[in-house]
């Protein structure tokens, strides 16, 4: 069932060095958004809910790793598990505003 969702797009993590993502064809590296960081807790779990988000949306691999790392950004920006403030409306435009960390 998650391969219909998925497809054959694979992700990976490389902490302050951004996402790596391959979506069939092409191979990338994503750097970060530019944060503060109070705790790492929660920002896994918070990039995969980005990458949900964008799959849920229909969006390109590029912008899906945006999604995740824009829902990192934020959890790593709190010292709770889970950032309350953040939405997926809050998520889309944050991508669509805010440049990646060079």
């Amino acid at each position: 069932a998650l391969g219909g969702v998925f497809g054959k797009k694979v992700y990976i993590t490389l902490g302050e060095e951004g996402v790596c993502f391959f979506d069939g064809e092409k191979c990338a590296v994503l750097p970060p958004y530019a944060c503060g960081i109070a705790s790492s807790m929660g920002a896994g779990d918070a990039f995969l809910s980005g990458l949900i988000l964008g799959f849920s949306l229909g969006k390109n691999a590029e912008d899906c790793a945006r999604l995740g790392l824009a829902a990192s950004r934020f959890a790593l920006g709190c010292e709770e598990a889970v950032n309350r403030l953040v939405t997926a409306e809050k998520l889309i435009e944050f991508t669509q505003t805010e440049a990646l960390y060079e």
